[in-house]
């Protein structure tokens, strides 16, 4: 018989922008109903996965070994293990986003195992990843490093070059305010 997966949260899983990574899940059962072993188990995010961003991270145990395809968002782990052991496997994994603009879209994480001979159902859980607005970052570069005190000035003059960055894009409006704001440009 196929080995069997169940339990998994029917509730989405919630990562926070520049957050820690989030385990897929808590509560997944895997049963292998002939108490033989599993060989291998495939973890992928099959909606929404955007490469560079998204990614699952495993730390090998128990015989198991992990290896993460981060052009496809699978998840492979391999080795002869019980079913608590691949349970156990799974349950650590964690989810991360490394973006500090990520993709607004929601995510699929697929599970499933396979025995000897054959491959469980295919279980999932919908990640929702939560961006946050960053602030932007203002850099001057100074062009002019001083004026002589009681210095007549007649037309505008520049004084500093400003990049402004802004990771999440949108539109940033700077202003110079003072008695003697007119002068500057």
């Amino acid at each position: 018989e196929p080995p069997v997966l169940a339990s998994i949260e029917s509730s989405s899983l919630t990562y926070a922008e520049n957050g820690v990574g989030v385990p897929i899940s808590n509560t997944l059962i895997v049963a292998e109903p002939d108490n033989g072993v599993i060989n291998s188990a495939s973890i992928g995010i099959s909606t929404g996965f955007v490469a560079g961003e998204d990614s699952l991270v495993f730390t090998n145990q128990s015989g198991i070994a992990g290896s993460y395809n981060a052009i496809t968002g699978v998840l492979y782990l391999t080795g002869q293990a019980s079913a608590a052991q691949y349970q156990s496997a799974i349950r650590s994994i964690t989810y991360e986003n490394a973006s500090n603009a990520p993709a607004n879209v929601s995510r699929v994480i697929q599970i499933e195992v396979a025995d000897d001979l054959y491959t469980s159902n295919t279980v999932s859980r919908n990640i929702n990843v939560v961006a946050t607005n960053d602030a932007p970052t203002v850099q001057l570069s100074a062009l002019l490093m001083s004026i002589q005190e009681n210095t007549t000035i007649s037309a505008p003059i520049d004084i500093a070059d400003i990049i402004v960055t802004d990771i999440d894009g949108g539109t940033n409006t700077l202003s110079l305010s003072g008695a003697h704001a007119g002068l500057f440009q």
